[in-house]
């Protein structure tokens, strides 16, 4: 269908018919948008603003074959009241001044370096470039458009060049193309467009869009949620977009007791926090949450509802979280409120304990980072004779196990180490003397104490948990169990003792590799390599050939543990004659590196390693390790400032500048770097988790 034909469709109710204009020409507004402002969350902004201006005004297209013109126009427009709320005073643009659609089949690499170029200029240059050269207006339009003369549209248009050409030259030659918005973004507009609809009793054209109806009348968000218990789904869409007036409204009513209000609040938090992704991934760039999510908990930590209620939703929404990153960022944020987070917390993890929902284990997480508050209790947990209570807090044990760190997590500084904790997506790094050594052995014993008389259903359970604790105290306990009737038990003691380091069970290992099979015997297998039993080579070589798939691959990859001449020499044979799966197992045994196990430093070490520890960058590219560690200040820098703010914190430190400005965390003019609004809000988070929690964590 041509435009024409779309349009009336639109005019006559048909709803679809707007999403297929929206994919016709969402590339095209966006790429305005993204010109114009710069950097890519405010793109975003702007394109949907553009494409709900468009449906609100359709009614008043006078020539429907014109559209695409019609809707650059608008989309120029909605940009100049942009930066009109910027302290500009720009003229409206009208729809004859543009030209048609722009071609999509440009070159893309000479459009990203360009974007990029752009997005690192002042807005008084990047305004005339892209007006003459995107939009093909003449100088007296400029002219008109800016409220400046055509002289110094002039002059401004050759400096502009000029500091456009000095930017790209110092650029690869090979750029990301700034990303395109998803289907996410369509979804966005058409919420907005069904609540505009539902407001004002599906009338075709609605006066303006919802924010601007909020910011006249905020009542009518609290009103809507109230009445319309349908549109609870697209507000929890939207409310990112509405901005941080209409996150307050809706925590305002979240704490305040009064139903339904307070119910439905919550609903559209809870719904607002599963549809928290990340950053538009860059080249080398570590993860990090959305705008969304740092725009959320700004709100809610500088609310004043208590700390129980902030921790009691923080909660709801990391269980709701799809993506680990942000849930990542909810769960450093709810330890800020530690001791109002914890009884929920460890009622949260017993009233969910063996269900579908514990499974997901962010409470387990958060419980980890709480130390020794968790060890205690999971010591009472283990001291019961319930059942249920013990094989609970084996769970729990098994979680703080993992995240104890290696011997090497001693050596990094203290800002790498805070920067794992805040940032690591499982297995928090947690170390001895937070949880307590006393503790720790308290807790082997009781774990040892349930493998040998506790009940049977939790034996195996409880001898895995040693291996993870690195009981080696125990391990003549745990050899004891290679014999036990049962297999789950024996596989859970074979894990344990590599776990352990236990030398002195090979030949019990050896003499299980030539009696078992199955599960059994990959796991002794994996255990001889791990423990590097040299004796066992010849054995693993000759597994290498066994009938069992699992035995074969399990073999090839204890070879590449043994680090020996000839378990190399067997490792190349497979690469040239094995099947598929070992040649690949073979490959990455030989090429990728032998793991060697760490040692379990003394305390005397411990305190060693302290004293070596050096200051190095904690990433590569990571815009929000450099809010964390990089700039104490909410403040304007200068160029040579934010470069060495930035260059303490990351590796390619010209990389995550650049992407600080591209990413909208701030924008730079006449070399002076100024936060955004979305750079102050995920400054002020990461400084709240940094002054609230991580500086309690970790003492240097």
């Amino acid at each position: 269908m041509d435009d024409s034909k779309l349009i009336s469709a639109v005019l006559e109710g048909d709803k679809e018919a707007f999403s297929l204009l929206m994919d016709r020409y969402y590339t095209m507004v966006y790429r305005v948008c993204l010109n114009m402002a710069g950097n890519v969350p405010d793109a975003e902004e702007l394109a949907h603003d553009s494409f709900v201006e468009a449906y609100l005004k359709l009614g008043q297209l006078r020539n429907p074959e014109r559209f695409a013109g019609w809707l650059k126009a608008l989309t120029l427009n909605v940009c100049r009241m942009w930066y009109r709320r910027n302290s500009h005073q720009f003229v409206e643009l009208e729809e004859e001044q543009i030209a048609a659609a722009e071609d999509d089949m440009e070159d893309r690499s000479i459009y990203a370096r360009m974007s990029y170029g752009l997005a690192s200029l002042s807005a008084s240059h990047r305004l005339v470039l892209v007006l003459h050269y995107y939009e093909e207006l003449s100088y007296d339009e400029i002219s008109r458009f800016l409220e400046i003369s055509k002289g110094t549209v002039m002059s401004r248009l050759h400096r502009a060049r000029q500091a456009l050409k000095e930017v790209m030259e110092q650029m690869t030659e090979h750029q990301e193309i700034p990303a395109i918005p998803d289907d996410r973004f369509k979804e966005v507009v058409q919420a907005e467009i069904a609540v505009l609809l539902r407001m004002f009793n599906d009338e075709p054209n609605a006066p303006e869009r919802l924010s601007i109806v909020l910011r006249k009348s905020p009542e009518r968000l609290i009103e809507l949620m109230v009445t319309a218990e349908d549109a609870i789904g697209n507000l929890a869409i939207l409310l990112p977009h509405l901005g941080s007036e209409a996150i307050d409204i809706v925590l305002d009513c979240c704490f305040s007791g009064q139903e339904p209000r307070a119910s439905r609040a919550r609903d559209i938090l809870v719904q607002y926090a599963s549809r928290c992704g990340i950053v538009d991934p860059r080249d080398g760039m570590s993860n990090m949450a959305s705008r969304d999510a740092y725009m959320l908990l700004d709100r809610l930590v500088m609310h004043s509802a208590d700390e129980q209620a902030k921790a009691g939703i923080l909660l709801d929404m990391i269980q709701a979280c799809r993506h680990s990153c942000p849930a990542v960022l909810f769960v450093n944020t709810l330890m800020c409120y530690a001791d109002a987070a914890f009884p929920i917390l460890k009622e949260r993890f017993i009233a969910t304990y063996g269900s579908k929902e514990s499974q997901s284990s962010w409470v387990l997480q958060a419980l980890v980072r709480t130390g020794a508050r968790f060890g205690d209790e999971l010591l009472k947990m283990l001291k019961s004779n319930d059942v249920k209570q013990q094989a609970a807090g084996l769970l729990g044990l098994e979680y703080i196990a993992r995240s104890l760190c290696p011997g090497t997590m001693y050596e990094v500084s203290r800002e790498q180490f805070l920067n794992d904790l805040r940032t690591r997506e499982k297995w928090s790094p947690l170390r001895v003397e937070d949880i307590g050594g006393g503790l720790l052995d308290d807790l082997a014993k009781e774990a040892a104490s349930i493998a040998e008389h506790g009940p049977l259903e939790l034996r195996s359970q409880a001898v895995r948990v040693l291996g993870h604790l690195q009981a080696g105290d125990y391990s003549g306990l745990i050899r004891g169990f290679l014999s036990d009737t049962e297999t789950a038990v024996r596989v859970a003691a074979v894990f344990a003792l590599s776990e352990i380091g236990d030398i002195a069970s090979a030949e019990e290992l050896i003499n299980l590799v030539q009696n078992s099979k199955g599960q059994e015997k990959a796991v002794a297998i994996t255990a001889l390599g791990r423990l590097q039993i040299g004796q066992a080579e010849h054995l693993l070589i000759e597994m290498t050939n066994s009938k069992e798939r699992q035995v074969r691959e399990a073999a090839t990859a204890a070879l590449g543990e043994m680090g020996t001449v000839s378990s190399q020499v067997a490792l190349q044979e497979l690469m040239r004659n094995g099947d598929a799966k070992l040649q690949k197992i073979a490959a990455k045994a030989v090429f990728g590196g032998i793991r060697r196990r760490e040692p379990k430093l003394s305390d005397v070490d411990m305190r060693l390693a302290e004293k070596r520890r050096k200051v190095n960058p904690v990433a590569n590219i990571s815009p929000d390790a450099v809010m964390r560690f990089g700039l104490s200040e909410m403040k304007n820098y200068s160029e040579r400032d934010v470069t060495e703010g930035i260059a303490q914190v990351c590796s390619d430190y010209c990389a995550t500048r650049r992407y600080m400005v591209e990413l909208g965390f701030m924008t730079r003019a006449n070399g002076v770097y100024e936060f955004t609004e979305n750079g102050k809000s995920t400054w002020r988070v990461e400084q709240f988790i940094c002054k609230h929690y991580l500086s309690g964590f970790y003492s240097a």
